[in-house]
Order: structure tokens, then sequence, then C-alpha cells
């Protein structure tokens, strides 16, 4: 069984990396925390390392992301904020490129109803901040 640290480590792809090799560590969460130290500068400096994979909720306090210019959701999350938090790692002062955020949604899923949670999540907060009633009509 593996812990929940384990499953939330960052996965470093090159082009030289086939997708099933990346895919057999992210399932048995062999990656170290020393491995995953190591990634992060060469995927900054080192233009032949070209994919980052992480968990949505795996990325560390002021990871610094900006060589990115993608973004790829494929299982959104309840709580839009954490969403933002992921963007943000490659949205920082000094990038210059566009940013791209792409969402994997297949309709009528359990993500379909999460994107719809998201929205009435963000009309909640929207109402209790500015005092607007009809925002919270929503939850009705």
């Amino acid at each position: 069984m593996q812990s929940n640290e384990t499953k939330d480590q960052l996965l470093r792809s090159s082009k030289s990396k086939s997708w099933s090799q990346a895919l057999e560590l992210v399932q048995d969460g062999s990656i170290t925390i020393t491995a995953i130290d190591s990634a992060i500068p060469r995927f900054t400096n080192y233009p032949d390392f070209i994919i980052f994979l992480m968990r949505l909720k795996a990325g560390r306090l002021s990871l610094n992301l900006t060589v990115a210019s993608h973004v790829f959701f494929i299982d959104p999350w309840w709580n839009v904020v954490v969403e933002r938090q992921a963007q943000d790692r490659i949205h920082r002062i000094g990038h210059y490129k566009p940013i791209r955020t792409v969402r994997f949604v297949i309709e009528n899923t359990i993500e379909e109803r999460i994107l719809d949670m998201q929205e009435k999540i963000k009309l909640l907060f929207e109402g209790t901040v500015s005092g607007a009633s009809e925002a919270l009509e929503c939850w009705n």
C-alpha cells in the first residue's frame, strides 16, 4: 500500500523516456524526494526535458515553473483555488509567453459535476464578499 506522500510525488519525463516507463513511475510511486529535487532544475534549465507531470496538490510552496507554457487538468478538483495555484506555478513575474490551460472533461461524468460545483462555489464566494443574495440562490 502506498502512502499519500508517495502518491503526491513529482514525475519528470524527457524525450528519451517512453510513456510506459513514465507511467510505471507514476503507478508505483518509486520516485524519491532527491529525484524530485533534482528534476525541477533539470526541467527549468535543459530544453530536452519537455514534460513535468505532477498531481494537482503535489506542488510545493514557491514551486516556480515559468519555463512552461501549458497546464493540463486531467481530473478537476472541487476547490477552484487549488487549480489556480497550479496555474500560478507557471504564471509568475518574468513569464512572457502566453499560457494555455486545457481541461479534459468527459460529458455526463463526475468531472462535469465537479465543474458545476466549482461555478456554484465561485458564486457563493462572490455573494458572500459582495453581499448579493442572488448569488446564494444557486444552492437552493
